[in-house]
């Protein structure tokens, strides 16, 4: 059977399905594509050994931004966000850290590998917060195009760069790292 679709969403990824709901609430006539069984992509939880479930945690739901929820009813769906906390990542070996919500702890699992690092982690995850807030508020902006030479493409950029005038004030510090 020959479908006429106005738009192709290659991949069922959390990113994926969002851009098709989106896509679709605008009235277009919107196909999803998935090559695995599973949708979700990076999102999903999967048995990885026989009777062992877990997240493949390459997607943390504080990213998942809150207007994304609100706009597609995902609570209406039965979606809950839990905290993620104390979240254990193996380094290979016996090796490993233990990320937690609690910044001491998480220095101390820097600490077992590096007093410098565990010393300036509060600092990083401040400046990490601050740059994901900073991304948080470009989300829903349209791109400026860098090509355009037009005055209606001038005042567009420049109403976004006043919409925006506050981001980053407030130098980060990259010799941390």
């Amino acid at each position: 059977m020959h479908s006429k679709y106005d738009v192709i969403v290659i991949g069922s990824g959390h990113n994926g399905l969002v851009c098709g709901a989106y896509l679709a609430k605008a009235g277009l006539k919107t196909l999803v594509l998935e090559r695995r069984n599973i949708i979700g992509g990076a999102a999903v939880t999967e048995e990885f050994s026989p009777g062992f479930r877990g997240s493949r945690f390459s997607y943390l739901m504080s990213l998942l931004h809150p207007r994304v929820m609100r706009d597609l009813e995902l609570k209406s769906f039965g979606l809950e966000v839990l905290p993620a906390n104390d979240l254990f990542c193996p380094l290979g070996g016996d090796a490993y850290i233990v990320y937690s919500d609690d910044t001491r702890k998480t220095q101390a699992e820097f600490g077992r590998f590096s007093a410098h690092d565990a010393q300036i982690y509060p600092e990083f995850a401040r400046q990490l917060e601050q740059s994901a807030a900073l991304v948080r508020q470009l989300l829903f902006e349209t791109p400026v195009d860098p090509v355009k030479r037009s005055w209606k493409s001038f005042k567009q950029t420049a109403a976004l760069l006043w919409r925006h005038r506050t981001i980053g004030i407030g130098p980060i510090d990259w010799s941390i790292c």
